[in-house]
């Protein structure tokens, strides 16, 4: 995932706020018709409880078939902790601690 600078606060306080959005690479923060056909998913924060083992809820996006809009895809329900954990990895498979809401 591509954690912008003004995230740094967020990560070390695990304290992400409910509109938060990050994508999974830093394409996406370009122009929006351009960065729409390079973004694999993004996720933006639904709510929040702040702290390590706070709860956090968020939906992961993906592109449409045209790329012309991102789609929600899931909603994932974990903790603070986790949420940074797939920042870090961006991979899903090795996020066991997360429930489909």
């Amino acid at each position: 995932m591509c954690v912008p600078n003004c995230f740094k606060a967020s990560v070390a306080q695990h304290d992400f706020q409910p509109g938060d959005t990050l994508y999974e690479t830093p394409k996406a923060y370009s122009v929006w018709h351009t960065a729409l056909q390079h973004i694999g998913f993004s996720v933006q924060v639904d709510s929040a409880v702040r702290g390590r083992d706070g709860s956090i809820t968020f939906t992961v996006f993906r592109p449409n078939q045209d790329r012309t809009a991102l789609v929600r895809a899931t909603t994932i329900q974990t903790t603070q902790a986790s949420f940074i954990a797939l920042l870090r990895s961006g991979d899903f498979d090795s996020f066991p601690n997360s429930e489909t809401v």
